[in-house]
Formats: C-alpha cells, sequence, structure tokens
C-alpha cells in the first residue's frame, strides 16, 4: 500500500536533512539492492557513511579536534599517539623536535607528555577551525598570540582539572592531558577540510615516471634524526635510531608527508633568551608523501594562514593519501632527506 503524498513529503524531507547534517565530512552512501518483485514494501533507505576529513576513516561523528603538544626529546614515552588523527613534527631549540599531535576520530584519557607551545604552531593549526589548544606554559609573547587566535587556550593554566601528574616521570615531563574531557567542553566544534585527498590509487607521477622506494626514511635536523621503517602497511617512526613507543607500543603511521618549509626565527625567545625557530606554511614547497612503501613527489600550496594545504603531485592531480593516521614532518629547507 503506498504512502499518502504528505508523508512521502516528510519521509523524504527527513532523509534529505540527515544527509546535510553529515556534510561537514564526506559521505558514502552505498547502494541499495532491488527490492524483491513479490514485496510492495520499500526497500529502506541506505545509511550515509561519514568519512573523517582528517583520516578519510569512518566515523560515527565528526568531533572537535583537540591539538596537544607533545615532547619528542629524551626516552620519556609517549602517551596517546596510537590514537591521533594527524601528527606534525617541527623544529624547535637546538635544531630539536616537538610534536603537534591532533586527535579528534579518538579521545585518549591520557595524552603527553605536554610541553609548551610555540609561534609556528598557531600558522599550522590555522586551517582547522577552533581547535582546543593544550600546551603547558609559553612565552609571554606566544601566550598573547595563542588568545588573539583562533584556538581556544586549554592549557594547564587554564583548564588545571584535565591534567595530571605522572610522579614516574622525570620533570619537565610529568603532565598529562585527558583528551576526552576537553573534547567534551566542545561538542558543538567539529573538525573540517583542511586539504588532505584519500585514495587507495596511488597518486599519479610527471611522465609516468615510476615512483621511488621508500620502505626506508631519514629526515636529519640540525639537532635531531627522524627516520621511519615501512612494514604491514605502516611505518614505525623512530629518533636517533631509537623506535618511538607510545604506552610500550610502537609510534606507526599509514602515511607520511614530507613537507619542506622555510624554517626562520620566531619574533620571541625561549627561557634561555635564544630565538625559537618558526616553521613557515604559508606559502608554496616541495612535498613527498610516503604511502605503502613507495614514495611519491609534488608540491604544497597555502595562501593564508586559515586556508586549508593543497597537496598536488607531479603528475597533476591530488598527491592522495591512504586512508589512516598522517604524520606531517615539516622538513627544514636544506635538511637532508633519503629514503630507500
Amino acid at each position: 500500500m503506498s504512502l499518502p503524498a504528505a508523508v512521502r513529503r516528510v519521509t523524504v524531507a527527513f532523509v534529505a536533512a540527515g544527509v546535510v547534517a553529515a556534510c561537514g565530512g564526506r559521505t558514502v552512501t552505498p547502494a541499495s539492492p532491488p527490492a524483491p518483485h513479490s514485496s510492495s514494501t520499500p526497500a529502506p533507505s541506505p545509511v550515509p557513511t561519514l568519512l573523517s576529513p582528517l583520516t578519510g576513516l569512518p566515523v560515527a561523528a565528526l568531533g572537535p579536534v583537540v591539538a596537544v603538544k607533545i615532547d619528542n626529546v629524551g626516552d620519556v614515552g609517549q602517551t596517546g599517539l596510537d590514537a591521533t588523527d594527524v601528527v606534525y613534527a617541527e623544529e624547535v631549540e637546538g635544531g630539536l623536535t616537538r610534536l603537534l599531535a591532533l586527535f579528534s576520530s579518538t579521545t585518549p584519557t591520557a595524552a603527553g607528555p605536554v610541553r609548551s607551545a610555540r609561534e609556528s604552531d598557531l600558522e599550522v593549526l590555522g586551517p582547522y577551525g577552533k581547535v582546543a589548544f593544550a600546551f603547558s606554559g609559553a612565552n609571554a609573547g606566544v601566550l598573547r598570540e595563542i588568545r588573539r587566535a583562533n584556538v581556544v587556550d586549554d592549557s594547564y593554566d587554564t583548564v588545571t582539572g584535565a591534567y595530571s601528574m605522572d610522579r614516574q616521570r622525570p620533570a619537565p615531563y610529568e603532565f598529562l592531558v585527558n583528551v576526552r574531557k576537553l573534547a567534551a567542553q566542545h561538542p558543538g566544534a567539529a573538525a573540517t577540510d583542511v586539504g588532505f585527498r584519500f585514495s587507495a590509487a596511488p597518486p599519479a607521477q610527471a611522465g609516468n615516471a615510476a615512483p621511488g622506494p621508500a620502505q626506508h626514511l631519514t629526515v636529519r635536523f640540525p639537532g635531531t634524526t627522524l627516520s621511519a621503517t615501512y612494514a604491514d602497511g605502516r611505518y614505525a617512526i623512530s629518533r636517533n635510531g631509537r623506535p618511538l613507543t607510545t604506552d610500550r607500543q610502537p609510534v606507526t603511521a599509514t602515511n607520511i608527508l614530507l613537507q619542506t618549509v622555510t624554517v626562520r626565527s620566531s619574533r620571541y625567545v625561549d627561557h634561555n633568551g635564544a630565538r625559537t625557530p618558526y616553521s613557515v606554511t604559508v606559502g608554496h614547497g616541495h612535498a613527498s608523501v610516503l604511502r605503502g612503501g613507495l614514495r611519491y613527489d609534488g608540491t604544497w600550496s597555502r595562501p593564508s594562514q586559515t586556508a586549508p594545504t593543497t597537496w598536488t603531485a607531479s603528475g597533476g592531480g591530488a598527491l592522495a593519501l591512504v586512508p589512516g593516521r598522517t604524520w606531517v614532518i615539516l622538513v627544514p629547507a636544506g635538511a637532508p632527506v633519503a629514503t630507500s
């Protein structure tokens, strides 16, 4: 028996509203099987699959983005990095590196060790919208920049109750943050498109040249060497020849994006009075994606701090990622990079 026209209109409007509500991320609607000829009951409408714009993987809903500044020096071990969507590795003082870990699809109850913020973090976070920014302290000038920026200051000094201290860790590596608690404080925020594109098909290469091998990666910063080894669909990350671990498990990524950037002096100094490095992520430059044990080259381009980054393969089209976690290494221009 067919439905009255008014009911059909309400049903269509309800389904359309559901699809619009999911437009914060890409939706994929699976095809419905044909209804059996022997039944007059209409087939149920397919439920759209919502994909995270940060991982390309299905999510139940688009949650807020929580960015945590995490230490990458010493052997204190990290917590929570197995739950990240995206991780940025950037140069800090002394040629060392620090991590900017972004959580949205999964929100762990502990991540860290939480360290201080830098001016260049705000440029990196520009396309992500109103991000909850978790950090422990910063230069007075950087704190002023944070309060003027389009981020929420969810630092230890502001949301103390979301942080805990692990007494088994030496200072200053003892601070951990409850990402889930911070995310719950921002129910209206949601992850947005920052320029990543995902595809099972590999990017095109200029002149149909074969991609280069990328079973192994080495990036030499002035004071740190980051490396990665590919196996079983993932890259295991190492620092100075020792594997990174999170809760005693290897830190891995499905993709590694190498973004060559200019590193200049920040306007601010650290506690020793030295100018901190500033990684410039607005502009354009060379880029490579390591996926599936192969390296594909291209370029990156970003016209403004709030604009998404466009990743273009050398053969045209997107420098596409495999759905999963991505590490973006902000490679200083001229730094030695080797893949094999």
